[in-house]
């Protein structure tokens, strides 16, 4: 699984790359930093508090600026601000996370799922 490349604005309005990722390696990360179990990782779009969310989007971009060997020195305070700047944000990180993730989920034959939803055109 590879990372994807999604536009958000920066706090001047301008439109900034960020490599994002949701592998195995992003859940080890979340797992850890949130506490939430991996069986219930399913489940995780009930009830997501916005802390849960930012903490989701930040190792979403962290871990696919790794795939990238890209630095990433945002800290989670900054992923928050990002969300300040550019209200879409969150949505974009979070149709990375369902379609990749779903990917990961196998299906009856045992391949994965595909996509959860239509692929949004790269900004």
């Amino acid at each position: 699984m590879s990372y994807e490349i999604i536009k958000l604005k920066d706090e001047n309005g301008k439109l900034q790359p960020f490599c994002c990722r949701f592998g195995m390696n992003t859940l080890r990360l979340f797992t850890s930093m949130s506490g939430i179990p991996l069986n219930e990782i399913e489940k995780i779009g009930e009830n997501m508090d916005l802390d849960t969310a930012i903490k989701l989007a930040y190792c979403g971009l962290k871990d696919g600026h790794r795939k990238a060997k890209k630095d990433f020195t945002l800290s989670m305070d900054d992923v928050a601000d990002l969300m300040d700047y550019d209200i879409d944000s969150l949505t974009k990180i979070m149709d990375v996370f369902a379609n990749q993730f779903n990917a990961m989920i196998p299906d009856d034959s045992g391949n994965g799922k595909g996509e959860a939803s239509p692929k949004r055109p790269k900004k």
